[in-house]
């Protein structure tokens, strides 16, 4: 049943990965941590139902997005373009055409 519950919760493309694959002491780390993160989720969601329906104290709402849209941000982080001199012999040693020469 553990293995089922892992393979529901954590995903994967094989569910006999956690049988065959994985070491016991792990399966049975990943077995502990699912009840906590399964409460932390549905913390958030209490959460997120709460300040979506207006039941949520005043300030908690605004504060509650500004926390997930920090957590978002560092999720997945963007790539800062970089400027600066382009060195136009090179391109043009890789085959790219450039305009100025």
């Amino acid at each position: 049943m553990t293995a089922a519950r892992l393979q529901r919760f954590y995903g994967g493309s094989d569910p006999n990965h956690w049988r065959d694959v994985m070491p016991t002491k792990r399966m049975r780390d990943f077995a502990d941590a699912m009840p906590i993160i399964m409460a932390e989720e549905r913390l958030a969601y209490i959460m997120d139902t709460a300040v979506g329906s207006g039941a949520a104290k005043k300030g908690v709402g605004p504060r509650h997005i500004r926390q997930l849209s920090r957590d978002a941000s560092r999720a997945s982080p963007r790539q800062k373009r970089r400027g600066g001199k382009v060195d136009l012999a090179a391109l043009r040693g890789m085959g790219i055409e450039t305009v100025n020469g």
